[in-house]
C-alpha cells in the first residue's frame, strides 16, 4: 500500500510539473509594448488610451513597459497603418474610435479589418449636447420641436473634428428623430471640441456636440449647460441629472465606441493573452476612477463577436453618411 501511495504521489507530482511548465511557457510580451493612439495628446482618445496603460501597469498585469504613442492624422489612418504594418507582432496595439470606421466608410474600404486582429471593444463615450446658459432652448425636446416646426437649418450644431465623424452622426440622428433631412441641417466643423463649445458660449452656434469632458470646464464656469446625452440610460456622477435623448422623445443612442486591436497574424494564444489582460485592466479601480470622472461607460464586446460588430457599425455608419449627403 505504501509503495502504491508513493507511486501515486510521483505521478501527481509529474502531472503538476507538466502543468506548471505549460503555464510558464504561455506567451508573454518579450519587449516593451506600444499602444498607438490616433490623436494628439490631451484629447479624449488620448485620455482613454492612457487610462488603459494605467490599468495595465499600476496593477502589474503585464511585465515591462506599456508606452502610449500618439500618431495623429487621417482620421486615425496614420496610427492604424503604423500598427497594420507590424503584421504578426503582438507588441503593437491600436486604439480605435468609431471615427476610424467612419473614415473607412468614406473611402469605401469594406476590407478595413483585414489587417487587424480585434481584441476587445471595452468602452463607449456617449455624445453630450450642450448650449449657452441663456439659450431659449431649455431641453433636447425643445431642439426637436424647433427642428420640426422651423426646419432643419433652424438649429446650428458645432463639433470637432471632421464632417461625417461620430459627433456629426449624432447630429444626423437627432435630425432623423425630429423628422428632418440631416443633409439640410446646419453643422459646423471645428478643429477641436473646445472651439465648438466657445462658439456656443459666444452665441455663434446653438448646440455643441462633444464628449462630456470637452464641455465640462465651461459648464463649471457657468457659461454652458448640458441639455442631453445620447446614452441608453442616465450617466452617473455630475451627469446624473441630465436626461437622455430617449427621455426627451428621441429614440436615439449615439456615442463613440473604443476598441483595442493587434495587427493581423498574431497567434490565438497572443490574442487570448491581450483579451484577458485588457479585460482585467478596465476592471481596475484606477481605470474605473478615470471612467467615472469622464462619464465613460465600460461596455465590452469580446474578440469573437467583433467582426460582426464592426460589420454592423460599418453598415449603420454608411446609412447615416448617405443621409448627410457625404457619400457618392
Amino acid at each position: 500500500m505504501k509503495r502504491k501511495a508513493v507511486l501515486t504521489l510521483i505521478v501527481v507530482m509529474g502531472i503538476s510539473g507538466l502543468l506548471l511548465s505549460a503555464a510558464d511557457a504561455a506567451w508573454k510580451p518579450q519587449k516593451s509594448i506600444e499602444l498607438v493612439i490616433g490623436s494628439e495628446a490631451g484629447g479624449e482618445n488620448d485620455r482613454i488610451g492612457r487610462a488603459v496603460c494605467l490599468g495595465l501597469t499600476s496593477n502589474k498585469l503585464i511585465e515591462g513597459v506599456v508606452n502610449p504613442v500618439n500618431k495623429p492624422g487621417g482620421s486615425q489612418g496614420v496610427a492604424s497603418a503604423y500598427v497594420e504594418s507590424r503584421k504578426g507582432d503582438p507588441h503593437f496595439l491600436f486604439l480605435s474610435a468609431d471615427s476610424w470606421v467612419a473614415g473607412q466608410v468614406a473611402k469605401g474600404n469594406v476590407d478595413f479589418m483585414k489587417g487587424f486582429q480585434p481584441i476587445l471593444r471595452f468602452l463607449v463615450a456617449y455624445n453630450v449636447f450642450s448650449t449657452r446658459v441663456n439659450s431659449p432652448l431649455k431641453s433636447m425636446a425643445d431642439v426637436k420641436e424647433r427642428l420640426k416646426k422651423e426646419g432643419p437649418a433652424s438649429v446650428s450644431f458645432g463639433f470637432a473634428t471632421a464632417a461625417g465623424n461620430p459627433n456629426h452622426i449624432g447630429v444626423a440622428n437627432v435630425g432623423l428623430a425630429a423628422g428632418v433631412e440631416p443633409a439640410m441641417m446646419k453643422a459646423i466643423v471645428f478643429k477641436v471640441g473646445t472651439a465648438a463649445s466657445t462658439a456656443v458660449v459666444s452665441g455663434h452656434v446653438d448646440i455643441a456636440v462633444s464628449s462630456m469632458g470637452s464641455a465640462l470646464p465651461l459648464v463649471q464656469a457657468g457659461k454652458l449647460r448640458y441639455l442631453g446625452v445620447g446614452a441608453p440610460k442616465r450617466l452617473g456622477g455630475i451627469m446624473k441629472d441630465i436626461p437622455t435623448l430617449k427621455e426627451e422623445g428621441m429614440d436615439v443612442d449615439t456615442g463613440i465606441g473604443y476598441t483595442i486591436h493587434a495587427p493581423a497574424g498574431i497567434t490565438d494564444e497572443q490574442r487570448a493573452f491581450w483579451e484577458n489582460v485588457i479585460n482585467r485592466a478596465v476592471d481596475t479601480k484606477e481605470f474605473s476612477a478615470v471612467s467615472e470622472e469622464n462619464s465613460w461607460i465600460v461596455d465590452k464586446i469580446p474578440s469573437s463577436r467583433l467582426p460582426a460588430h464592426f460589420a454592423d457599425v460599418y453598415n449603420s455608419t454608411r446609412k447615416v453618411l448617405l443621409s448627410l449627403g457625404l457619400l457618392k
